[in-house]
């Protein structure tokens, strides 16, 4: 009977998804075509592989009409995307079931995952108005990556502004004293386009002790130079927010403060070499304190540090062929009151060859790792193929094998509740996926992905349950095997209703120790199903109304629906938001219920442009 009930869920979850959006393009044929990509994607390939791997993207002008605030925000309505939010200004995200430690976020494909702790992998220097486009890549990228991109990689993609001068300002508030806005700019300056913005949030918080005030600045500038591009970027985040409960039972606070610069230039250096040169530092500052108002309590003050350099060069063999070989290098150090002081130093060398076929494409790809902190060298192998029997339908298969280090954090951290664990082993483990992408008619696209990842040494924080008492401890679990099921529709229309969604039903098999709890690794999403509809009302305004089902482990549920309505008016448009709209009280990690029923107004206006 579970069977049939299974099967029965995964059908209907095939009427309601969202789909991958990838880069390969139909083979050109006579009569009506239905194209299966319609956006570039960057992540997942160096060698700008065609559609092998299950991407989602979501465009700016999808991201105007969700009713966000910030990248989190978006996330929380992606494939397989596991936000585990604390409050506005903190949250963990976690891929296909993995821990909030096994997933790569990048923007403009520099990595930002900071080395301390996944905690901060969000803490990111880039306005929502300055977002171009948001990849999600589901399934290991070690391969291209190294470490950390277990589950998948998340790419923001910034916008690198227009020939004309322009200038979008937003302002909006709402319950529990929230107070938010953006201003954003573009401006030409010769062969060169400067871009910027700068966002502000601020709240009471939605419970007592997760008050925040969050401010970003986000500067980045584009020319010609020796033949090349060159794209120079910088920017800073602060964040104050009130951390009651947030990773112990005490009314915590917690100051985080993160500086990004980079500079990337591509050009060629011949009529089939194009070289790829990319410098950037990142520097995140921590300051927690376990009882508000009282640092002399407890205090833990991190600073890390990440000087990256990564260069490439690719080579169009023809015949829709292209091979890129390259490596990277990058010295992470750490000084803290709690972690004491720490460096490491990460070296990486890749090869990615793809090529194109008549209605075949495929991937094959590798990359050492060599990391001074483990003192151990890896090998990540991925391979990828696509196959397009028709020009609606498309088939796709792949493996990769990814790796993850403990982080700082993980082995040296201390507190009343928490305890590391310096013997950690790396976790290591294997993906492999089939799927299939087809088209039902102009716009309609349908996908379906298979997944089985299996991991060796996951690293999760447990205490034994004969003592709800004891310290969190980092611990290294024999095994566990995540089977997935993803299922994906965009384009439908019914009437005047255009519909959209996802689903994704998991299921965890672990061999650990028994007589422990798990605080994260092991208590994700297991069932996850979306539903959008947007339609056009009178007045030229809009409707977007999305539900979200989600269950964590068979133990807690909840059910989510969301809301924008949009009026334009003059020079900009008219906003309001519902979030949470039946205020489910579906807990956290806290053990909390999430933020209940939402309401925002905001107004947006462009200038030029």
């Amino acid at each position: 009977m579970r069977q049939a009930l299974h099967r029965a869920a995964l059908s209907i979850g095939a009427l309601l998804a969202t789909p991958a959006l990838l880069t390969a393009q139909t083979p050109p044929t006579q009569g009506p075509q239905y194209v299966l990509d319609t956006i570039p994607v960057t992540v997942g390939s160096r060698a700008d592989a065609a559609a092998t791997r299950a991407v989602e993207v979501f465009t700016a002008s999808e991201i105007r009409a969700l009713p966000v605030r910030s990248v989190s925000d978006v996330l929380d309505w992606a494939l397989s995307v596991d936000l585990q939010r604390r409050s506005q200004a903190q949250a963990d995200v976690s891929l296909r079931g993995g821990s909030f430690e096994q997933v790569l976020v990048l923007v403009d494909g520099v990595r930002v995952s900071d080395p301390q702790t996944g905690h901060f992998d969000l803490d990111l220097t880039v306005p929502i108005d300055q977002v171009e486009r948001i990849e999600v890549l589901r399934g290991g990228a070690s391969a291209v990556y190294g470490a950390d991109a277990f589950g998948g990689v998340i790419n923001v993609v910034t916008k690198k502004g227009g020939p004309e001068a322009s200038a979008d300002l937003r302002l909006q508030g709402g319950t529990f004293g929230e107070v938010t806005g953006g201003l954003s700019a573009s401006l030409p300056a010769g062969d060169w386009t400067v871009s910027g913005g700068v966002s502000w949030d601020q709240s009471d918080g939605h419970r007592d002790g997760t008050d925040y005030d969050v401010g970003i600045v986000d500067l980045r500038a584009t020319g010609p130079v020796a033949g090349g591009q060159l794209t120079l970027a910088g920017g800073y985040a602060a964040r104050d927010f009130g951390a009651a409960d947030f990773y112990a039972p005490f009314p915590s606070y917690e100051e985080t403060r993160a500086r990004d610069l980079s500079a990337r230039w591509v050009g060629p250096l011949s009529e089939s070499l194009d070289f790829t040169l990319v410098a950037a530092t990142r520097r995140h500052d921590d300051d927690f304190v376990l009882r508000r108002g009282d640092p002399a309590f407890y205090q833990n003050i991190h600073r890390s540090d990440v000087t990256q350099l990564e260069s490439s060069v690719g080579v169009d063999l023809g015949a829709g062929g292209r091979l890129v070989v390259g490596g990277d290098w990058a010295e992470e150090t750490l000084e803290s009151t709690n972690l004491g002081s720490r460096a490491q130093i990460r070296t990486g060398v890749f090869a990615e060859l793809a090529a194109t076929r008549g209605r075949w494409s495929g991937q094959v790809g590798g990359r050492i790792d060599d990391r001074e902190d483990v003192q151990a060298t890896f090998f990540s192998p991925s391979a990828a193929l696509a196959w397009t029997p028709a020009d609606r339908l498309r088939l796709r298969a792949g493996a990769s094998r990814a790796f993850r280090a403990p982080t700082w954090t993980e082995r040296f951290y201390e507190d009343p509740a928490n305890l590391g664990n310096p013997n950690l082993a790396v976790e290591r483990g294997w993906t492999m996926e089939v799927g299939a992408d087809a088209s039902f008619g102009p716009g309609v696209v349908v996908s379906g992905t298979a997944f089985r990842r299996t991991t060796e040494e996951l690293i999760d924080y447990a205490r034994p349950l004969s003592d709800p008492e004891a310290r969190w401890e980092a611990r290294n679990v024999e095994s566990a095997t995540f089977a997935g099921i993803e299922l994906q529709l965009r384009g439908l229309r019914v009437g005047a209703v255009e519909l959209r969604g996802g689903a994704t039903f998991l299921d965890l098999d672990t061999e650990e120790n028994p007589g422990f709890f798990s605080k994260s690794s092991l208590r994700p999403l297991t069932r996850n199903v979306m539903v959008a509809a947007a339609t056009q009302l009178p007045l030229g305004a809009t409707g977007q109304l999305m539900v979200q089902h989600r269950r964590r482990n068979s133990t807690e549920e909840g059910e989510f629906v969301d809301l924008r309505l949009t009026l334009p008016v003059a020079g900009g448009e008219l906003w309001v938001d519902g979030e949470n709209l039946l205020d489910d009280p579906m807990p956290d990690l806290t053990g909390f219920a999430v933020a209940g029923r939402t309401v925002r107004i905001g107004v947006q206006t462009r200038i030029g442009g």
